[in-house]
């Protein structure tokens, strides 16, 4: 098979199934060499189903085996995978990333996805990859080694603090927003990040991802996809827990337009609201709701 026929061919079904949008983003997929990243064949392919996939392990070691739309074991025995092309490509597509463009991409396993979005920002721009895991740290640094613009860092995506970034991307659950992330945006900067409820005791989390762009009003807020992914240890509050889980009950998720940092009380307009901060249904710029009774505000 023509090895180099397929990883085209592939670029162009992860293209085709996120419906990317972004320049450059189907040049990654095919660019850059899954394989490497994954540790020596055979490989276990991760069958449909969920944040548990059953696996099926690849006759042999050839990298055409990898180059399709599917998990693809890093750790079996923690459910940790080489996420799903469609979807992470769907997340970072969200990202709106541009040549020369800062980015910081936080559980960055072992490299795979930072590498694509190194493709997409070029040699003009500077990639920050974050993983709390010593042992995929080193395996990422030594992935990646050979990108200049490439830094890999053993550190807690929670507190990590490069500086300004046009772009963030958290490959991992929070209950809410972290504020230093939103301060750290540059004018007209996004981050991705997915909001997850747990249950006691389970690694994973459910819940939505959220796309926020910083504008001259405020940060705007749009709801991306579903998720089930592991959580970001640190990024983890029982009361937001709380809070996120009753809200996404109520299946509004799609309605949210920003996130609010003024002091307000909670009310219709509020799809998450916390001490501080409050993932929003209000669009930026809109008048607030006035109290029963009350005349709108002109």
């Amino acid at each position: 098979m023509d090895l180099d026929l397929l990883r085209e061919f592939y670029g162009l079904e992860i293209r085709v199934s996120a419906n990317l949008r972004t320049p450059g983003m189907q040049r990654a997929f095919t660019n850059v060499r899954r394989e490497r990243f994954l540790g020596p064949g055979p490989w276990l392919i991760g069958a449909p189903g969920g944040a548990a996939p059953e696996y099926w392990e690849t006759e042999d070691a050839d990298p055409a085996h990898v180059y399709h739309n599917v998990v693809i074991a890093i750790d079996p025995k923690r459910n940790l995978n080489n996420g799903q092309p469609a979807a992470v490509g769907l997340w970072i597509d969200a990202l709106g990333l541009e040549p020369g463009d800062r980015a910081l991409h936080v559980g960055c396993g072992t490299g795979y996805y930072s590498a694509i979005i190194a493709d997409v920002v070029g040699a003009g721009g500077h990639v920050w990859a974050a993983e709390v895991d010593p042992e995929l740290a080193e395996r990422s640094r030594q992935n990646l080694h050979d990108i200049s613009y490439v830094e890999v860092h053993c550190a807690d995506g929670w507190e990590f603090d490069p500086g300004i970034m046009d772009a963030i991307f958290i490959n991992a659950g929070a209950t809410h927003p972290n504020r230093r992330w939103l301060e750290r945006l540059a004018p007209h900067g996004r981050l991705v990040v997915p909001l997850t409820f747990t249950m006691p005791g389970a690694p994973h989390g459910t819940g939505i991802v959220l796309k926020i762009t910083r504008t001259d009003q405020g940060y705007d807020a749009r709801f991306i996809s579903m998720v089930g992914i592991f959580s970001l240890t640190s990024g983890r509050d029982e009361d937001w827990n709380q809070r996120l889980l009753k809200a996404i009950q109520k299946r509004q998720w799609a309605e949210v337009r920003s996130i609010r940092l003024d002091e307000h009380e909670p009310d219709e307009t509020c799809f998450c609201h916390g001490p501080g901060l409050c993932v929003s249904k209000r669009a930026n710029g809109a008048a607030p709701t006035p109290p029963d009774g009350a005349p709108p505000q002109p």
